[in-house]
């Protein structure tokens, strides 16, 4: 029996070969980093391919082979970029790589202070750039571009916490704030509406707290232990319904402090899905805690506070929490 006719399928196949990509830099770009000129090629690259293209050393600046994105473009220099630039990778995810819109609060020489929105995590991943390292890249394009700025967030907020973020805008200030956050010159004003009501208008919290076993720092859960000593204060700001509204104050700045504090108080942060456990099915889709005020003590410090968002506030106020 004659055997039907078959061709080998190649990876690959029916594609044409991936050349590398030819560009002069141009005098308008002179100074430029390598980094920040890959980024706005093609209406825009998100920084995890600008990343990707550097580490796998799929660029090279007058035939050389390079990693280091701070590299100084000059007038000439010719590239050489080994990638296929198909629109459908030019025009992913829109929000992820150009950035959330972030409210500045307060920018001075050192400090840039900004109320930062839900969803958007403080620190990356290990491998991509986060949402907030991002947009401060964006904002400060010009200032980095020249070398006057290495904007840095001094303490980090919960992804879904939104509020007040402190980003030092070069490593001297970020030394400057870490040092008053140890000498006690830092002061945190959280609220948050947690379930239940408590039986004294003002009350702390001193458990001691450590990272829940089998649980990777990508998605930590602090539990009772005796690892991290721990202390937040509280105090009811207003209550209905078996729900309160709570001013926190962490003394010590663990991870999730609050949201752990709250649930081991028998009041768990409404809208919490991890540190919840039996949400009620009128609880918001968001964890309604919220990074109110922080102030700075001390030459050239501040005291700056952010507003709710207003989806958050409107659930606030239909349940009647919003004072």
């Amino acid at each position: 029996m004659q055997q039907p006719a078959c061709s080998a399928i190649l990876p690959g196949a029916g594609k044409e070969p991936q050349l590398p990509r030819e560009i002069k830099v141009d005098a308008v770009d002179e100074g430029r980093r390598l980094e920040r000129y890959l980024a706005k090629l093609d209406g825009g690259l998100p920084p995890s391919l600008v990343r990707r293209l550097l580490r796998q050393r799929r660029v090279r600046v007058n035939d050389r082979r390079v990693r280091d994105g701070a590299l100084l473009l000059h007038a000439g220099d010719q590239l050489q970029i080994h990638h296929d630039f198909t629109q459908s990778e030019a025009q992913i995810d829109d929000r992820r790589w150009r950035g959330p819109s972030v409210e500045v609060l307060h920018q001075d020489k050192d400090f840039l202070v900004l109320n930062k929105p839900a969803g958007v995590a403080c620190s990356d991943d290990g491998a991509d750039e986060s949402a907030l390292q991002v947009w401060l890249r964006e904002h400060l394009s010009a200032e980095i571009d020249a070398g006057r700025a290495r904007p840095e967030p001094c303490h980090r907020l919960d992804r879904e916490t939104t509020g007040v973020v402190v980003v030092a805008l070069g490593p001297v200030s970020f030394d400057r704030f870490r040092r008053a956050l140890e000498d006690g010159q830092v002061r945190k004003v959280y609220e948050v509406a947690v379930r239940g009501v408590p039986t004294e208008e003002s009350f702390q919290c001193d458990l001691a707290l450590q990272r829940s076993e089998g649980v990777g720092r990508d998605e930590p859960r602090m539990v009772p232990g005796q690892e991290l000593d721990a202390l937040t204060r509280f105090r009811l700001i207003t209550s209905r319904a078996g729900r309160s509204l709570l001013e926190a104050v962490p003394v010590t700045g663990r991870t999730h402090q609050i949201r752990a504090h709250c649930l081991a108080l028998d009041l768990p942060v409404i809208g919490d899905r991890r540190y919840n456990p039996q949400r009620a099915g009128d609880d918001p889709p968001h964890q309604l805690l919220h990074a109110r005020r922080l102030q700075l003590d001390g030459e050239g410090g501040f005291d700056l506070q952010a507003a709710w968002p207003p989806d958050r506030r409107a659930w606030l106020q239909e349940a009647g929490l919003w004072p």
